[in-house]
């Protein structure tokens, strides 16, 4: 084979690589938008996840910069379904996103919701036992309490009237 054969068979190759990335990439689209809070400011790190119309599972993922922007690069023209998570952010999901071919899909401002705050508390106490077989019920005086008893007559049936439980 000849060199010119060579040149033109190499000429030939580079051409139909050349179309047929052109025309792949006329067949795509893009999409971009921006997540920001209810206040406007936006959501740095939000994960945006694409799926086809119909399909669960994720086809595409990114995560929303500094500014709160996303794109996805060379989506196949078709219906799109969008989803945006964020801790802390209730979250977000759209439904029939469509991408044309060679079009760039700019979708308006996503405003994500902050989620409520959800707390339990747990309270753990450990019962004291009532002892119920027996009804006794004994304190132990010192002196020094009845030398301080606030009666007059400093009668020891006074001492009854001081203890947990009694009255008169």
């Amino acid at each position: 084979m000849s060199f010119r054969r060579w040149q033109g068979a190499i000429a030939t190759l580079c051409s139909y690589w050349f179309f047929s990335v052109a025309l792949y990439a006329q067949s795509t689209g893009r999409i971009t938008g921006s997540v920001s809070d209810t206040s406007g400011a936006p959501v740095a790190g939000a994960t945006v996840n694409l799926y086809m119309t119909g399909v669960t599972s994720v086809m595409a993922t990114t995560t929303t910069t500094g500014e709160g922007l996303f794109s996805f690069a060379a989506v196949q023209a078709g219906s799109y379904d969008l989803s945006v998570e964020n801790p802390g952010f209730s979250r977000f999901v759209t439904r029939g996103l469509v991408v044309n071919a060679a079009r760039e899909t700019t979708f308006p401002t996503i405003k994500l919701e902050i989620k409520s705050v959800e707390q339990s508390i747990e309270v753990m106490a450990d019962t004291q036992t009532v002892q119920t077989a027996n009804i006794e019920n004994s304190t132990t005086v010192t002196q020094q309490q009845v030398a301080n008893l606030p009666v007059l007559d400093r009668q020891v049936s006074m001492l009854f009237l001081t203890q947990p439980g009694v009255s008169s």
